[in-house]
């Protein structure tokens, strides 16, 4: 496996939850938790990838039918501007929203086309999926 594969995989997994703790406002509570439903499929795929779980296809699939599930729910979560002291949300998603649109539709099509037929099949979609996530966290993630 490559380390070009397994350093954003680890990225993707690796993120605080405790950054949520503390967490008052429902909106901003309501947003993470459709992130959080992302990342726990990403972290599934990511450790199949990187050998610390078996490659499974059932299993494989019900995280990437988790992630396609959970991504079109990003636009909405974030329509309704709205902050917390806890928030990981940079403000300028509500400045370029348009633009942070086509970062989640991205993530819509990435996560579209995750194919979990095979292991080889899954790296190489899962490497999509990966730069979708790291461009969008890169622009609108503090």
């Amino acid at each position: 496996m490559s380390m070009r594969l397994t350093l954003p995989a680890l990225l993707l997994v690796s993120l605080p939850a405790a950054a949520h703790d503390g967490v008052q406002n429902p909106a901003v509570k309501a947003r993470m938790a459709v992130m959080e439903e992302i990342q726990a499929g990403t972290k599934v795929l990511g450790q199949m990838l990187n050998g610390m779980r078996p490659f499974e296809p059932d299993e494989a699939e019900a995280a990437a039918a988790a992630i396609r599930a959970a991504a079109p729910g990003i636009v909405p979560a974030f329509r309704p501007e709205e902050d917390d002291p806890k928030s990981e949300a940079s403000p300028a998603i509500w400045l370029e929203f348009p633009a942070f649109e086509a970062e989640a539709t991205a993530l819509e099509q990435a996560a579209a086309a995750l194919d979990t037929s095979s292991e080889a099949a899954l790296k190489a979609s899962f490497a999509t999926l990966g730069k979708s996530c790291r461009s969008c966290h890169a622009s609108y993630q503090e």
